[in-house]
């Protein structure tokens, strides 16, 4: 599937638009502005991606401010934690085209009504329960398991 995300003006500066994009489109818009946020940010998701399209991967990659994000095989999984059905699945090549064409979003003045950041495509492969059903069907999962949670504590208090 894919989807155009176009930038609004809204509060004195551009940001994403998601009104009218399907639930997949606005999961992944929802995640660059609301978790992403930053080309430094992008970038390290990029880094963190890249290494996936090579060998795949499984396992949960982390939380940011409202969206989980897991990856199984060469697909990763994202889930707003607030809304309810805002689910997608992506393949990582996809999503990695997304974070460098956002990286292209914030590189222009933001904040000058004249200067307006070019609309940019994202492309998945399911979205809402489909995409929940397919992650967790190939062995996906969501969150830490106790062992990694006691592990990050114990490096925490080292």
């Amino acid at each position: 599937m894919e989807a155009v995300i176009r930038p609004r003006w809204s509060k004195n500066r551009f940001d994403l638009d998601t009104a009218g994009l399907s639930v997949g489109a606005r999961e992944i818009a929802s995640w660059l502005s609301d978790d992403v946020g930053t080309k430094d940010s992008a970038d390290e998701w990029i880094r963190r991606f890249e290494p996936l399209v090579r060998t795949g991967g499984r396992g949960y990659m982390g939380t940011g401010n409202a969206h989980n994000v897991g990856a199984i095989s060469n697909y990763i999984f994202l889930e707003c934690e607030f809304v309810e059905n805002q689910k997608v699945l992506a393949n990582v090549k996809d999503l990695i085209l997304a974070l460098m064409a956002y990286k292209e979003f914030l590189s222009v003045a933001k904040t000058t009504p004249g200067n307006e950041p070019m609309p940019f495509e994202v492309r998945y492969e399911k979205e809402g329960e489909a995409a929940l059903r397919f992650y967790l069907d190939a062995g996906g999962r969501l969150g830490l398991t106790q062992e990694e949670i006691d592990e990050d504590t114990k490096e925490m208090n080292e």
